[in-house]
């Protein structure tokens, strides 16, 4: 009789969403080596809140202009569907917009980057907000 084997925790996912195929792409596969965690990818706000909502990632990391949804509005989505929030990060070369959203008196996002995305600070922020460990 075999013995049943330990299975290993789930590893905490993270969605990362931009309609820059390359830009998402390269950002995940840094963020899976970095943290060892699994990494999902989405093209346009629609398919980023389909798999937020469905996959349940820990953190949101989303370009803030996508077709379909933009990044703000799947992150009110996703805070007005309750539940265990995600960290919610904006990732933008619009500067004007940025500042725009930080301005506002209910916050959308936890945590706004500007581009080109400094990744040590995404990771000092994943880190500190979600627990997630760089190796």
């Amino acid at each position: 009789m075999n013995a049943p084997s330990a299975a290993s925790p789930p590893r905490p996912l993270l969605l990362v969403a931009d309609d820059d195929h390359d830009s998402a792409d390269q950002l995940a596969q840094l963020l899976q080596t970095a943290l060892q965690c699994e990494v999902a990818t989405a093209y346009d706000g629609g398919d980023a809140l389909v798999q937020a909502l469905a996959r349940l990632p820990v953190a949101l990391i989303l370009d803030l202009e996508m077709p379909v949804l933009s990044g703000a509005e799947v992150a009110m989505q996703v805070r007005a569907a309750g539940g265990t929030l995600p960290l919610l990060v904006v990732v933008s070369g619009n500067a004007r917009a940025l500042q725009e959203l930080q301005a506002e008196a209910v916050p959308v996002f936890d945590q706004s980057f500007g581009k080109p995305l400094r990744f040590k600070q995404l990771l000092v922020v994943l880190r500190e907000r979600v627990g997630l460990v760089a190796y």
